[in-house]
């Protein structure tokens, strides 16, 4: 079965050019792992001269992609619509240099959704694939096409977290029109914008795993062991003096320290990064967990799933978490995929005629 794709990529990565197959959600390239040989090595049963291929639950692909062993872009799935049935949500599989080969590129994904089959070659299980190659810019011009759309594994499982699997599969139709739409939406930016720089930060943060984000899992285990940072600790030495900023101008306790805490919240609600860090630790603010809870967007899920406890140090989680925004990750990437993610589940919901869900919502704060 041949499935071309409406998600067009570019000669850049980003969401144009129809040579290139790209996710559907964060618009880069689902790639070619060129080191895909190493990956497999480490699969129990998919050793050098061993099977050609194994199946797997979704599970053990995705303890492999929270443990970095295997290229977040090359494991992928696709929503399909078969041309005698309805859209249907594929299982996972790998791309590698030779998985595919034929008539430029030629990609493919289970057809059941529960599994991952790990392929080493151009061979794999009879009946047990669905085939797409050679995408067209417009399917409705390649007469007898069947339609996919390939998504990143990390990126469904973004998917999965914001909307659940059992709204877009009972309303599966919707999510496609919904995806085709901010389609039409992003082509049309890139062609008033161009793309992107490749030097800018902003392709940087593209290229990182936007569902296992390993700081953040760090970040989690050490606010669950009430791990207290020296900075914390010095706040409360009696001798402390203040704190110098990058332009070495010093802030001392002095006022600041005496301000009501509704006005120090207020004031540090407009400050991020170092500034932010050093007026509180000059001052000596010590703010209350829901004021941190509110400033952690709720898309940061690990620290909600695993910081459920009342004895938790959340200032100084908050104040981690803020020094992991200035850094090239994986965060800025889900914030992004949140955001757009929160246009599709309005636009279904729109389309079902109720409205839950605002655009924006899905990265807004939680309030405990």
């Amino acid at each position: 079965m041949r499935i071309y794709t409406r998600m067009l990529g570019t000669d850049d990565g980003q969401w144009a050019n129809p040579a290139l197959p790209c996710c559907i959600l964060c618009g880069t390239r689902i790639e070619c792992d060129e080191n895909a040989r190493d990956f497999f090595s480490q699969v129990p049963g998919l050793e050098p001269n061993s099977v050609r291929y194994k199946i797997l639950p979704e599970g053990e692909l995705h303890s492999m992609l929270a443990e970095g062993k295997c290229q977040w872009k090359s494991a992928y799935r696709a929503i399909v619509k078969p041309l005698d049935g309805p859209p249907i949500i594929s299982g996972a599989s790998y791309r590698h240099r030779s998985f595919g080969v034929r008539g430029g590129y030629t990609m493919a994904v289970p057809r059941r959704q529960d599994t991952v089959i790990l392929a080493k070659g151009i061979i794999h299980p009879r009946g047990e694939f669905l085939w797409f190659k050679e995408p067209e810019q417009d399917p409705s011009l390649v007469e007898g096409a069947q339609i996919g759309w390939p998504i990143h594994e990390s990126c469904w499982m973004m998917a999965d977290k914001c909307f659940r699997r059992e709204f877009i599969e009972n309303n599966i139709e919707l999510f496609m029109h919904a995806l085709d739409e901010e389609h039409r939406r992003k082509r049309a930016d890139r062609g008033i914008n161009g793309p992107i720089d490749r030097e800018s930060g902003n392709w940087g943060f593209l290229q990182r795993d936007p569902m296992y984000i390993p700081e953040l899992r760090q970040l989690a285990q050490m606010g669950l062991e009430k791990y207290q940072s020296s900075t914390v600790a010095q706040m409360n030495q009696s001798t402390y003096k203040g704190a110098m900023t990058a332009s070495a101008f010093r802030i001392s306790p002095g006022s600041f320290s005496r301000l009501p805490l509704d006005i120090a919240m207020e004031i540090a609600g407009y400050l991020s990064g170092p500034d932010l860090r050093r007026l509180i630790i000059a001052a000596q603010w010590k703010f209350p967990s829901i004021y941190w809870k509110r400033r952690i967007p709720a898309v940061i899920f690990e620290l909600y799933e695993v910081l459920a406890r009342r004895d938790i140090d959340w200032q100084h989680v908050g104040l981690e978490y803020d020094r992991l925004m200035e850094r090239t990750n994986g965060i800025h990437h889900r914030l992004r995929l949140a955001d757009y993610l929160s246009r599709i589940h309005a636009s279904c919901h729109n389309n079902l005629g109720e409205v839950f869900l605002e655009e924006g919502q899905f990265i807004t704060y939680v309030d405990l």
